[in-house]
């Protein structure tokens, strides 16, 4: 799962220790008897099915249940809500069928299991900064926005001095990792629920077999001291474990992580994250809390957004999923590729311009296939914005980018009146990327996936501000 029905057949449990798949559930109930369960699973995302697995073993409403994934690329297959990613992400049209069988019994025990041993206790959300373990491969759209957000993101870094002597792809990721820690009173309990955006392509397409990636050597790192710790992502859409130049390509060599990926890269980054999560938790001090959560089955095309349509750079991949021989694709909008196939494309792509159908990566031949992606594709999504405190977490269906994510959380925050937000990235479902537009406009791997066009993001940040106001 991760990359895509042309990659490996994956078919044999992990040998190693550090790459077993965990699902973890952790369940919280405040002293008015509201409820929420938190499930993260070593997945690529947390799709329809197993979410609504996860809401029918809870018997809470929808609201109240959050499924999201660490998006591992070398988990098992699984059902999505559509059929377009159902049938892309599985290595067999009838691998994700199958796995949905073995996982969803899973995740129902679970949650049950979390939700019986319910015992008094308190929380917090606390955090740290990770340095040297991501870089943006989206970086060439950071010239096209204005100086405030610019420097309203990147002053996080600067204050804790992280970004010095950091390049400047390093630079433009959200360095934090959001941890939710429990606490029984009496000691018995003692867990944690970590998110942190971070591609899960560590290991690379060769891996032998199924893995939790980076985030395995994290979760053993962080429960060095006996605190169970599950793993999700967060704004990852841009950000690769590799080490990335601001032109978007591999960096030859770096300092802190290998430039290649396997073991090693993944040992090197997953560790750098778990000593973060274990010295928050060390220093986390649980208080009371008040929970609150509202959620929306939502219909993107509903919002005024064009017809679903893939990219011609999907075809190319990002930098640490790419193929040489598309290297030309992948560059978007700006490579000679790109500009004959526009120049043969049929007139309009339905407000998607200046995208590019995918078909004529592979074919070059305009083929009115964008009714095919309108029924496949996702035609309703789940949100979810749950406040734990004074902290809110918002959902993304699939993968925010870094600046996405962090417009969405400024969103929330004013809408909720809250004192911070974070985002919980490949929750709930997939719909794919979440770009801005800036990074839209420049037709690279993350702007071609976007399906639903450039508004998108937008409108979906609308959306989770909307579920936000409930809660304030």
């Amino acid at each position: 799962m991760g990359w895509s029905s042309l990659g490996p057949k994956r078919a044999t449990p992990p040998p190693e220790a550090d790459q077993r798949l965990y699902v973890s559930a952790l369940a919280l109930e405040d002293t008015a008897g509201e409820r929420v369960v938190f499930v993260n699973g070593d997945l690529h995302c947390g799709g329809m099915h197993l979410w609504r697995a996860a809401v029918e073993a809870s018997g809470l409403e929808p609201s109240r249940v959050v499924m999201s994934g660490t998006h591992t690329h070398a988990g098992p297959a699984q059902r999505y809500g559509s059929l377009l990613y159902t049938l892309m992400a599985g290595p067999s049209p009838f691998a994700p069928w199958s796995s949905a069988r073995r996982l969803a019994p899973l995740v129902r025990t679970a949650v049950r299991a979390a939700l019986t041993s319910l015992t008094p206790g308190r929380a917090a959300i606390v955090g740290g900064l990770v340095a040297h373990a991501g870089s943006n491969r989206a970086a060439p759209a950071w010239d096209h926005y204005e100086p405030s957000v610019r420097t309203g993101f990147l002053e996080r870094g600067q204050a804790s001095g992280l970004n010095d002597e950091m390049h400047d792809a390093d630079r433009m990721r959200d360095p934090r990792v959001t941890v939710l820690v429990a606490r029984s009173d009496d000691g018995t309990v003692d867990a944690a629920l970590a998110w942190y955006a971070v591609h899960g392509t560590a290991l690379g397409k060769d891996w032998p077999a199924f893995g939790a990636d980076l985030w395995g050597f994290a979760r053993v790192e962080s429960e060095r001291d006996g605190t169970s710790v599950g793993f999700g992502g967060g704004s990852s859409g841009d950000i690769s474990p590799l080490p990335v130049d601001g032109k978007g390509r591999l960096r030859t060599s770096d300092s802190h992580r290998p430039s290649t990926q396997g073991r090693e890269l993944a040992e090197a980054v997953g560790r750098r994250l778990g000593a973060v999560v274990r010295a928050a938790i060390a220093g986390a001090n649980p208080q009371g809390f008040a929970l609150r959560s509202a959620h929306e089955l939502w219909a993107p095309g509903s919002s005024g957004l064009p017809r679903p349509l893939s990219g011609m750079a999907t075809a190319g991949g990002g930098v640490d999923g790419s193929t040489e021989i598309w290297a030309d694709v992948a560059d978007g909008v700006r490579s000679p590729l790109y500009e004959r196939r526009r120049r043969r494309a049929l007139p309009g792509t339905g407000g998607q311009g200046p995208k590019v159908s995918i078909v004529h990566a592979y074919t070059g031949i305009p083929l009115p296939i964008g009714w095919l992606f309108s029924l496949l594709a996702p035609r309703r999504l789940p949100l979810h914005v749950v406040r734990v405190g004074d902290h809110s977490f918002a959902t993304v269906p699939g993968e925010p980018t870094t600046v996405t994510g962090w417009r969405i959380e400024q969103a929330v925050k004013e809408a909720a009146g809250c004192e911070t937000a974070s985002v919980i990235g490949f929750a709930g479902d997939y719909g794919g990327y979440w770009t801005t537009q800036e990074e839209y406009l420049e037709q690279r791997y993350e702007g071609a996936s976007t399906i639903y066009g450039g508004e998108a993001s937008a409108r979906l940040t609308d959306r989770l501000a909307s579920l936000a106001r409930t809660l304030g």
